[in-house]
Parts: C-alpha cells; structure tokens; sequence
C-alpha cells in the first residue's frame, strides 16, 4: 500500500478491522428445562462464531419469584415466593436472526414469563481492511490533496477542513466501512486503487 505519511508525522498506526455486530440473548432457565432451551436455541442460528456452533456460556444461581392470583406457575405456590435453581444461558448470534432464536426459546421455555435480556455489542472482523494513522499535528484537507496528487497545482472548492485520524484502505466504500470508521473515530477514508484515490469525510 502507498505510503503517504512520513514517519515523523505519525504518532501512531495500527491495524484496521470492519467491525461486525452482534446480539446476545442471556436466558434464564430452569435446570430441568436447560438442554432443552439451549437445543432450540442452537438449532434456531444461535452460538455460531466462526467455524463453531453450540456456543454457550452458563453460570448456576437461584431465580425468585411470587406469582399472583392470575398466575399458572410452573412451579410454587400462588401468592408464595418461590426459590428456584436456574441456569444463567449466555450466546449470541448474528441481528437478522435474533428474532427467530428467540421465539424458540420462548417455546421451549417452560415459564409463563421467561425471564431473558438482549444486548449489542460488536466484534472485530478476522480479515486486516487498512491502516488507520493518528497524526501528531492536523493536516489541512488541500494539502492532503496534493501530496496524494503530486500533478495538482491548486485545489479550489474545497473547504479548510483538517484532519488528524485516517484510515487507509483498499476497500470498497459501503455502509459497514463508514459505520466501522465512525466506531473507531476516523476523520477521513483515504480509498486507493492503484494510482487512483477517494478522500471520504467522516461524520461523526
């Protein structure tokens, strides 16, 4: 990949990753129904990371709960606290496909209110998609033009804008680079494809 910045211009430089997101659905279920949540739950697309499915994380606790006189509880006493030993089940999946996994759960689950909580988060692609440089001073946007384009004499209707994080890659521009810059905080995506180049400014 070309070098556009020099050395003593860097105050740092890494690796940049698309970022992927994620859901985790944590359930919580009674021992004696845990294999069977967790099959249809598995068998609906959760706990598949990379070349691995069945992926689950389980911490053992003790659920309460008091049904009303509305309730038909699986277990204990209308109006009575009940002390139950369940499984903290822990495993995530891809968005598109969190509904479906949950709608399993619910019907294996044996619970007339199961008990579970969705979380975002994301994770790093596998794949390297650039270099992203932290400059130790601002660079102005015209002066970023030239230097990438030596023939350029002058740059007009542009405005003075200045950058000092910057990502440099080879990737197609889509949504997932510019949501993935914006989660690391980049000013500015330098495309490049052979000798020729893309500058796309970030919002943030």
């Amino acid at each position: 990949m070309k070098k556009i910045f020099a050395d003593s211009e860097i105050l740092s430089e890494e690796n940049f990753y698309l970022i992927k997101n994620r859901k985790k659905l944590v359930v919580y279920v009674p021992v004696s129904h845990l294999e069977k949540v967790f099959r249809e739950m598995s068998d609906a697309g959760a706990g598949i990371i990379g070349n691995y499915d069945n992926c689950s994380f389980r911490i053992n606790g003790t659920g309460t709960y008091r049904p009303n006189k509305n309730a038909r509880p699986y277990s204990g006493k209308k109006g009575s606290i009940s002390f139950e030993n369940e499984i903290r089940l822990e495993s995530e999946c891809s968005p598109d496909l969190l509904t479906g996994i949950i709608e399993s759960m619910l019907r294996a689950h044996p619970y007339e209110e199961a008990a579970y909580e969705i979380y975002n988060f994301v994770k790093l692609d596998s794949e390297i998609s650039g270099r992203q440089y932290t400059l130790k001073r601002r660079m102005q946007f015209t002066g970023l033009l030239k230097r990438l384009n030596q023939n350029l004499k002058s740059v007009t209707g542009i405005s003075e804008t200045s950058v000092k994080k910057i990502l440099v890659t080879e990737a197609a521009f889509d949504k997932t680079l510019e949501e993935s810059a914006k989660y690391f905080n980049i000013e500015l995506i330098i495309v490049l494809k052979g000798n020729d180049f893309k500058l796309i400014k970030i919002k943030q």
